[in-house]
This record gives structure tokens, sequence and C-alpha cells, in this order.
């Protein structure tokens, strides 16, 4: 859900260890998978954003006010096919305080669950069963901690 400004500057955060030609690779994976979010087929995302993320100044002002407005955009006009929730500062530790990640489900019952992990200088794909599992538990406590997309939404346009 990042613009391609804000995620290149997300990727390179004073990052030294990783090469610009990375950067410009994965810039580029995360373009990819936003092709996803429309089409014939749209995915359906559900996710949740510490608010942290929403106040820290990445990229510059104009990178932040793009980002944050593109957030707005997508949670209004798909609300029923993309739900962002902000975990605000007041909530302190939470189930999902340790880092980011994302849980693949799929439409196929032959098809399990898989966990993805992109941390400072790896790539990792979590495929057992009882590790998901954990994730997908801990998400949903998460979830239930976050504010309503509604507030969510407020949480943006307020920071912006």
């Amino acid at each position: 859900m990042q613009t391609e400004e804000y995620a290149r500057a997300v990727i390179r955060g004073g990052n030294t260890l990783v090469r610009l030609t990375e950067v410009e690779r994965r810039v580029a994976v995360r373009m990819a998978r936003q092709v996803r979010l429309g089409g014939d087929d749209p995915i359906r995302l559900s996710t949740v954003i510490n608010e942290g993320a929403l106040r820290q100044q990445v990229g510059g002002p104009a990178v932040m006010r793009d980002q944050l407005n593109h957030l707005v955009t997508l949670m209004t006009e798909r609300p029923e096919q993309i739900e962002i929730r902000v975990m605000p500062f007041s909530a302190g530790a939470h189930p999902a305080f340790g880092g980011p990640y994302q849980i693949l489900s799929f439409a196929s019952p032959r098809l399990t669950d898989l966990v993805w992990q992109e941390i400072l200088t790896f790539i990792d794909i979590v495929d057992q069963s009882v590790q998901v599992n954990d994730y997908v538990v801990t998400f949903a406590e998460a979830r239930e901690r976050a504010l309503r997309p509604c507030v969510s939404r407020g949480c943006c346009w307020s920071t912006g």
C-alpha cells in the first residue's frame, strides 16, 4: 500500500546494508504486488499499521503527505476490500509489537497460509502450520486492539 517514493524512502531509510540496485529491485517488487489490489479478481487486504509509521517523517513532508493521502484513498474508495486499522500509541505493547509481517491466505483449500517477513537484510517465508497459526492469532488480537477503520482514516487525515 506504499507509494513508490515512500517505498523507496523506507527501504533506503539510512540502511547502509542495502545496495542501491537492491533498493530499486525491492521497490519494483512492492509496486508489482500492488497490481493485485485492482483488476478483475482483486485481493482482500486487512492490515494494522502502528501510529508511529504514520507520524514518522519518511522521505520528507511531500512524500509523507502523498503516502497518507494514498492510504486514505484506499480506505475510502474500497472499504469492502481494504481494511486499514491504526494501532494507537496508547495501546502500548501489543501482540504484534515484535515487527512487521504479512499473512498470505489463498482461495484454494489446497494452498496453506504463509507468513512473509521482510527484515533488515533478508526475506523469510514461514510455512510451518503451527508457526503460521501463531501469526494468525497474533494478528487477530492486534486487529481487535487497533482503532476501527473509520477512526483510523481520521488518524491518517490528521497526520497529513
